[in-house]
């Protein structure tokens, strides 16, 4: 199965669409999808040990969004990657530019 599919299929939606700018380091690379449900962004590591670090981060945006203090993307779900390592789906955000609060 790609990966397209599986993200599909695991978020119940029809319509997966490339959307805005993703980007990559040195770890991990990331891609915006446009769904009937919303943007998405997937983040997408290869190594096998990619699960553990996911939940982690996962585990931890889950933690501050329920705060309510502070913006974060709201975690959706971890995956296995069909082509090996693991994707973790967050809500899109429009990052631009510094703020006033960038200080």
């Amino acid at each position: 199965m790609q990966m397209e599919a599986l993200l599909k299929e695991s978020l119940g939606t029809s319509k997966l669409k490339s959307y805005g700018s993703g980007g990559g380091g040195s770890i991990n690379r990331g891609l915006g999808y446009m769904t009937d449900k919303g943007p998405l962004f997937v983040k997408i590591n290869a190594k096998r040990e990619a699960r553990r670090m996911f939940d982690g981060e996962f585990a931890s945006l889950q933690a501050l969004f329920d705060t309510h203090t502070i913006r974060v993307p709201k975690p959706i779900m971890v995956l296995e990657n069909p082509s090996g390592g693991s994707l973790l789906v967050t809500e899109y955000l429009e990052m631009s530019g510094k703020s006033k609060f960038s200080r």
